[in-house]
């Protein structure tokens, strides 16, 4: 199979205000679309509105979203939402972000999306698990947390690609097909690591050196990142195999639009919030 990307949709009220159960219902239902209609193409659908952070997040399968069928590039979603998105492809390249953006052109005016760039991640914390530390690790001024346990209070960023095709999807479910439907009372979360998904370049040699090349992943050692204490990579070498997995968010998303976008949201939440 081809063409099997994963989504990764966030939206926000431009006045910073909470999105209603009627909002939230009409922004799933367009955000959401395969072969010209609601569903899914191999990739679960996931959905949740975060309370705190007063926004709606979205997973799904785009890879047969079909440029016609983005029923948010509409000017009344964008003169009322900020719709971000971040776009995963099975074939392991970097995830792309982007959102939407007015755009001029044979003196009309339409809604279109920014250019996609590849997405920086982050961590702040290494773990490293093995029987023995080996002296490439030395440099790193480990702090012993169990007997085969260090931790590194490390910082960086990396690309990544997070996607989730296939994932909780069984031949034996009716949610297993190209064209998904939404099963509500699924267990999945978006935090789960999936082995779908691998880091595909960083400036750090140590991610280099452990989570592509693997120069330095000795056999029987695992090698996580954490963001926030929450695990965002890992990458384990057993059996003579090196396995990975990845759960890249909204969370440790370092894209400096995206940020820059944030900082100014809550600038706007706190401001309503205190009239």
């Amino acid at each position: 199979m081809s063409n099997i990307h994963t989504s990764y949709i966030r939206t926000y009220r431009r006045d910073g205000a909470h999105l209603n159960k009627e909002e939230i219902e009409m922004l799933f239902r367009r955000a959401v679309q395969s072969y010209g209609t609601f569903g899914s193409y191999w990739v679960r659908i996931l959905k949740y509105y975060r309370e705190v952070e007063r926004c709606l997040d979205i997973q799904f399968g785009s890879g047969k979203r079909y440029h016609s069928d983005s029923l948010l590039e509409q000017y009344d979603i964008y003169n009322t939402y900020f719709v971000w998105e971040r776009f995963a492809d099975e074939g392991g390249f970097d995830d792309h972000i982007f959102t939407l953006e007015e755009e001029f052109y044979d003196k009309q005016k339409y809604i279109s999306t920014t250019e996609r760039k590849p997405c920086l991640y982050r961590f702040n914390k290494v773990k490293l698990i093995c029987d023995e530390l080996s002296d490439y690790f030395q440099q790193f001024d480990p702090l012993r947390v169990d007997f085969d346990s260090y931790l590194f209070n490390l910082a960086g960023t990396y690309y990544a690609c997070n996607s989730r095709s296939f994932v909780d999807l069984h031949e034996d479910s009716d949610f297993y097909g190209p064209r998904l439907g939404y099963d509500p009372s699924s267990a999945s979360d978006y935090f789960v690591p999936t082995e779908d998904g691998i880091i595909t370049s960083s400036e750090l040699p140590l991610i280099n050196a452990i989570f592509i090349d693997h120069s330095q992943l000795l056999p029987m050692m695992r090698v996580e990142l954490y963001w926030n204490n929450r695990l965002v990579q890992a990458v384990e070498h057993k059996h003579d195999q090196v396995y990975a997995w990845s759960a890249d968010y909204w969370d440790n998303c370092a894209n400096s639009d995206f940020l820059l976008f944030k900082e100014s949201f809550y600038k706007v939440k706190q401001s309503n919030s205190r009239e």
